[in-house]
């Protein structure tokens, strides 16, 4: 197992020099200097998240749910960022993903190989490996991957058991790896009626989207899709917000003639981009400008597609004519040089036109302004709040002093005492708390440095 390191921040030019400067040698606990060692499992399994299950009528529509909902992944997770300090340490990233990665990347050397028949290019917690549906979009060049891990014993069995080549292949995927977790009275079973051995493979390969199977034994006999990536918020409110616009792209999707469909590579590269430090802001995303086939009611087309039987195009056309860098407002909000009308008015379309309902439109028009900028994500209020502390000194240590101030802050704004005006809108800001929390904390610094971390 490779242990993460992460990039510290970056001391900036200028700064005074710190007591354990920014480039100090190799140490015990940090063995890489100018990256935050991590050196167990916890530090990533140990993040907090948000997950969303959707159910679906049949496994054909759970497929063209999965498949075109991969690629909107990390574009929610950039929206919801908000774990910037890690082990005592302002990082350069902004959210959990990518440590939990490095954090539970058990492959052997063998498996990290290229040249090895045994090579898995991926670590059992990353983004989601492949499309697999066979509908109307999803063609087979988008699976770009030069090397695929699978079981091949489990696929042909797959295959003859009548599962579709691409979901046997998901499938056999999960299953070229080794379980982590064996419960002993567990060992002997019957699989032809308890899932647990499955469970147990398919529940800790923890990718970005889970195709998760009817449990006959909970009499569920639901296909479902689990949406993975987001970082958990602040307040009940940004929560409510994400699970808002994670409904309205499910209503999209199932309701609505759309294509969101990216080569895999890109979805993978749109990862690597968004855990960068303000990557709302200061990052491009790959995205598909003709994503909106027919807005019109229950267009959706989750059916089988043949390749002869979908319109002609390849992978270079595609790239060429319909797939562009956007910002993340130009995702969320449209771009006018595309005719691109954004994800937040199609949402907002879907909530009206389906749910009858305007009442979770506040929550889309929330993230609507934190992906045009006018909102922080929480991932730059924290980093915000360190930097322009007065014990900070600019060399990525968060001392007992700040970390105390920074929880306390957080469990006011938690509370509703606090309605950062750069992170949240919704009602009146009660300055009553706020100013008790500045006359608490005046003893300590000038009060003019607080009005700076806190922003009133």
């Amino acid at each position: 197992m490779i242990l993460p390191s992460i990039p510290r921040l970056p001391k900036p030019p200028g700064t005074m020099t710190a007591s354990t400067p920014f480039n100090a040698g190799a140490t015990e606990t940090e063995p890489f200097p100018g990256y935050i060692y991590l050196d167990a499992m916890a530090f990533g399994m140990g993040n907090c998240c948000i997950q969303q299950t959707f159910g679906t009528r049949c496994i054909a529509s759970a497929a063209y749910l999965y498949d075109q909902y991969l690629p909107l992944t990390p574009i929610l997770l950039v929206i919801s960022s908000s774990c910037p300090v890690y082990k005592g340490k302002l990082s350069d990233f902004d959210n959990r993903f990518t440590l939990i990665m490095q954090g539970v990347d058990d492959r052997t050397d063998e498996e990290r190989d290229p040249t090895s028949s045994k090579y898995i290019c991926k670590s059992r917690y990353s983004p989601a490996y492949s499309y697999i549906s066979d509908s109307k979009y999803s063609y087979d060049f988008y699976n770009d991957y030069p090397h695929f891990p699978i079981n091949d014993d489990y696929y042909k069995q797959l295959l003859d058991g009548g599962l579709s080549p691409k979901l046997a292949q998901h499938f056999a995927n999960i299953l070229c790896r080794d379980p982590l977790v064996i419960f002993e009275k567990k060992l002997q079973i019957d699989d032809e009626n308890d899932m647990t051995h499955f469970e147990n493979l398919n529940s800790t390969n923890w990718n970005s989207l889970r195709f998760k199977l009817p449990r006959p034994a909970d009499h569920d006999t639901c296909f479902k899709v689990e949406i993975r990536p987001c970082d958990l918020q602040i307040t009940p409110y940004e929560n409510t917000a994400l699970f808002s616009l994670m409904l309205g792209l499910y209503g999209v999707i199932m309701h609505y003639d759309v294509n969101f469909i990216l080569p895999i590579s890109l979805v993978d590269e749109n990862f690597n981009r968004a855990f960068k430090n303000d990557a709302i802001n200061k990052e491009k995303f790959w995205w598909r400008i003709n994503s909106i086939k027919n807005m019109e009611m229950d267009k959706a087309d989750y059916k089988k597609y043949s390749n002869e039987e979908r319109p002609p195009l390849t992978l270079e056309e595609d790239l060429r004519d319909n797939i562009k860098e956007l910002t993340v407002n130009e995702i969320m909000n449209g771009c006018e040089r595309y005719n691109y009308p954004g994800l937040v008015n199609i949402v907002l379309h879907a909530l009206e036109n389906k749910y009858k309902t305007n009442k979770l439109s506040e929550y889309i028009k929330f993230l609507s302004k934190r992906a045009a900028g006018e909102l922080w994500t929480d991932a730059k209020l924290v980093r915000n709040f360190i930097m322009n502390h007065p014990k900070y000194q600019h060399n990525s240590e968060i001392n007992e002093e700040i970390n105390y101030d920074l929880i306390c802050y957080l469990m006011e704004i938690q509370k509703g005492h606090i309605k950062p005006k750069e992170s949240i809108t919704r009602g009146e800001r009660e300055n009553d708390y706020e100013m008790r929390m500045l006359n608490n904390l005046a003893n300590k610094y000038p009060l003019s440095r607080l009005r700076e971390i806190i922003k009133i």
